[in-house]
């Protein structure tokens, strides 16, 4: 699978709500440390935020399940 594949496929995921599972995040850590893919997540996350929200909105809290854990 291509990183750019791959991270938007976890740019998708994560607007959906879905999350990222453990073995998605490991290969994610590794696609991080290289300055291209990281960028491009941060650049898709920051067009699906401003798409979602304006200046004045307020975001609703999360609630989280028992079973996710916390890193």
């Amino acid at each position: 699978m291509q990183p750019s594949f791959f991270s938007v496929q976890i740019v998708d995921s994560v607007f959906r709500g879905d999350g990222i599972n453990f073995w998605r995040h490991a290969k994610l850590r590794k696609l991080m440390e290289e300055e291209n893919c990281r960028s491009l997540i941060i650049s898709r996350l920051n067009r699906g935020v401003a798409r979602r929200s304006g200046p004045d909105d307020h975001v609703e809290d999360v609630v989280r399940k028992g079973s996710e854990k916390r890193t």
